[in-house]
């Protein structure tokens, strides 16, 4: 780095030059600037020069430096070609905060650190051994070449680069980004671990070997032991658990709110069943959620869309916005019936009160009116009910609670099961709202339905990995 050091250096000077270095990803370059404060207006640093053959400081004079840059590069050290790597002892320089290593020679470095004292190492472009002991929170980026890294107890960042690269946290939280490795070994540690793939889903065939998952795609091959959480490049994510309980309760995220597990999410439902809520508990809290809730009113927004206004493909999205926050705020289902009918466009589709019944028979019980029924509503219109009571009535039936546990259970069977109509699962949907009809909460169908061998094999993004978190 071509900086300053017997003078401080603005923050806007560091930032250019390490914005520069094409061993510095933008991940690292962020957990630099928040660590020295390079955002804030004034803000100055001081930057100096370590030879560690020599352990000759070059810097400001009784000052600690912010960061120290190291060159293994000639005539810093004088070594053989054929050594692999130099010993570089980091102890005289240990209360800086960023390490940066340039050069193509290898280097064997060891950083001792303390809680509360959150570091920064940058290595160079050769085979790196760099180990940091201690709980202090460090980021620590292999660069290219071979590298070996290891981290202890606080809530690390690394990020492998180039190469093949060995991969060791250990206590903490901590995050591996395996970049452009061509392989990967990567035992995270304890802790709640994410690794985050150089790629994305589809480009990985993903196995088991006893406790390891292994990752293989074209350009890169990872293996990974002791990790909870996996997130790719497109977004998609696999969540690891050790026992079958675990991943029932993982899988209600496809199963009832049709995605993947967030990251978040995973660490508080994983780490609630480890500390003794059971699988059911959990699944109600995936059914009281704020998220199911939108899931379920969205869908019915599109059924009154569809049998209130004639549409085909449900609403549209800046309709679903409008509706699904007025009922969030407030809005009744009968009450949005009653105002998607009144509308314009609603009008023109239901001009007539039997029109109107016929869209909420669709819409609430999912079939067609029969004509008992349609008599029964369309003479309580004409004898001065209004169409909010009709709608009131007809969606609060027992025969729409009924509709809305089928509608549950299809809904499980298309995300956990990945069957939609299949004639073979008429038993077993009679089944379940059997099971719902004499009591069974929605929580409890749900977990024994994302649990079966059928979710198990459907549902890849979570994945049961005995001994492996």
């Amino acid at each position: 780095m071509a900086l300053q050091y017997d003078a401080p250096t603005t923050a806007a000077a560091l930032t250019a030059e390490l914005q520069s270095n094409p061993a510095i990803s933008a991940t690292t370059l962020a957990a630099i600037s928040s660590l020295l404060n390079l955002d804030a207006s004034g803000t100055e640093v001081s930057v100096a020069s370590y030879n560690a053959i020599t352990g000759e400081v070059t810097g400001q004079d009784g000052v600690t430096p912010d960061v120290v840059t190291i060159s293994t590069d000639a005539p810093t050290f004088a070594r053989a070609a054929a050594t692999p790597q130099v010993d570089v002892n980091l102890t005289p320089v240990a209360d800086a905060s960023v390490f940066v290593i340039s050069g193509d020679q290898g280097v064997n470095a060891t950083l001792n650190t303390v809680a509360g004292s959150d570091k920064v190492i940058v290595g160079g472009n050769g085979n790196d051994t760099i180990t940091v002991t201690g709980d202090a929170n460090v980021t620590v980026e292999g660069g290219d070449g071979n590298d070996v890294i290891t981290t202890a107890g606080g809530n690390d960042t690394v990020i492998g680069g180039a190469g093949v690269n060995f991969i060791s946290t250990g206590a903490g939280n901590d995050t591996i980004i395996t970049g452009a490795g061509i392989a990967n070994t990567i035992d995270a540690g304890e802790g709640f671990d994410t690794v985050q793939i150089g790629g994305a889903r589809a480009d990985f065939q993903i196995s088991q070997s006893g406790s390891t998952l292994v990752l293989n795609g074209d350009d890169q091959t990872t293996s990974v032991t002791h990790a909870e959480f996996l997130s790719f490049t497109d977004g998609a994510t696999v969540a690891i658990a050790d026992n079958a309980e675990d991943a029932a309760v993982l899988r209600l995220y496809e199963g009832l709110l049709g995605r993947d597990a967030d990251q978040a999410g995973a660490e508080f439902f994983t780490t609630a069943h480890d500390n003794g809520a059971t699988s059911a508990q959990l699944a109600e809290v995936f059914v009281n959620s704020a998220e199911y809730k939108d899931v379920v009113v969205d869908s019915y927004i599109d059924d009154l869309y569809n049998n209130l206004l004639g549409r085909t493909t449900g609403a549209d999205q800046a309709g679903q916005d409008f509706w699904s926050n007025a009922v969030a705020n407030g809005l009744s289902l009968s009450d949005l019936a009653v105002q998607l009918a009144a509308s314009t466009e609603g009008q023109a589709a239901t001009s007539s009160d039997t029109a109107f019944v016929k869209g909420l028979y669709e819409a609430a019980l999912g079939r067609n009116a029969d004509d008992t029924g349609l008599d029964f509503w369309v003479n309580a219109l004409s004898n001065g009910n209004t169409r909010e009571d009709i709608a009131s009535g007809i969606i609060n039936s027992s025969e729409a609670s009924s509709h809305s546990n089928v509608e549950f259970v299809n809904s499980l069977y298309t995300n956990a099961l990945g069957r939609d109509n299949d004639a073979n699962d008429v038993g077993g949907k009679a089944f379940w709202l059997t099971a719902l009809e004499n009591g069974a909460s929605h929580a409890q169908v749900a977990i024994d339905i994302v649990g079966s061998p059928d979710a198990q094999a459907h549902v890849t993004n979570v994945v049961v990995v005995p001994g492996s978190v």
